[in-house]
């Protein structure tokens, strides 16, 4: 199974899904049911990434190019290697929370997570914005894309919906 920092990598590369704000206009039903579809489709092309990643080889190309970021981005700013640690830790309290059914707990290790991700965005845009990174990325994304409508046709439609879902949900 892919690594939970490659599987965030890999879906934010490929989709470039971000968290949904808030729309002031859209009624909760309607945003339920939105974000119920979102949550459908994703976990359809997680299962889809996840065979692709393992199936084709691709799973080590992108933990070499995980590995190779998260290097460059210690290069631009040391503490990088810190707030991954602490990630990975908030990681765990998350998964205990979530098994233990404690909402208060995994609530505050959401928060955290969220803002130790933040905190290492800027870094990661940074690297990934590099050419050598910028075209590593973008050839991954096209393999990835490319095995996984191999192992599902409708990959593209599924891509497609995803994102206006999350502009729906973003308000555009």
């Amino acid at each position: 199974m892919p690594s939970p920092r490659l599987a965030v990598l890999a879906l934010a590369l490929l989709f470039g899904v971000t968290a949904a704000a808030q729309p002031p206009d859209t009624s909760a039903p309607r945003k339920a049911a939105l974000e119920s579809e979102l949550e459908r489709v994703q976990g359809r092309l997680d299962a889809v990434q996840e065979r692709a990643l393992l199936d084709s080889g691709l799973l080590e190309r992108s933990n070499e190019l995980v590995a190779d970021v998260e290097r460059r981005m210690v290069e631009i700013d040391p503490q990088t290697s810190a707030r991954l640690r602490e990630l990975d830790e908030v990681k765990a309290r998350l998964t205990a929370a979530r098994a233990a059914r404690d909402r208060e707990a995994f609530e505050a290790a959401a928060a955290q997570g969220r803002s130790i991700s933040a905190g290492l965005e800027a870094t990661r845009t940074q690297v990934l914005a590099e050419p050598i990174y910028a075209r590593r990325t973008q050839a991954l994304q096209q393999a990835l894309v490319e095995e996984m409508t191999r192992l599902d046709p409708e990959v593209p439609d599924l891509l497609a919906r995803l994102r206006l879902l999350g502009e729906r949900l973003a308000g555009d």
